[in-house]
C-alpha cells in the first residue's frame, strides 16, 4: 500500500515538472503573441492624443481670440504717431 502511494506521488511530481517545463514557454509565447495585438488595438499612435491637443490649441477659440488681439495690437502699432 505504501509503495503504491509513493509511486503515484512520484508520477504526480514528474507530471507536474513536465507540465511546468512545457507551460512556461507556452505562457511566454502567448504573451509575445498577444502584446502586439493589444498594442495595435489602440487607436493611432501614442502621440496621437498630444497632436490632437496641439491641433485643438491652435485652431480652437483661444487661438482665435489670441489672433484677434494680435491683429488689434498690430493695428495700433501701424497708426501714425504725431
Amino acid at each position: 500500500m505504501f509503495t503504491l502511494i509513493q509511486t503515484s506521488l512520484r508520477r504526480g511530481i514528474t507530471r507536474a515538472k513536465a507540465l511546468r517545463r512545457f507551460s512556461q514557454p507556452a505562457i511566454v509565447l502567448s504573451l509575445l503573441l498577444l502584446f502586439p495585438v493589444a498594442a495595435l488595438a489602440q487607436s493611432g499612435s501614442p502621440f496621437d492624443t498630444g497632436f490632437t491637443a496641439l491641433q485643438n490649441l491652435f485652431t480652437g477659440p483661444v487661438a482665435k481670440v489670441a489672433s484677434l488681439i494680435a491683429i488689434v495690437i498690430e493695428g495700433y502699432q501701424c497708426l501714425p504717431r504725431g
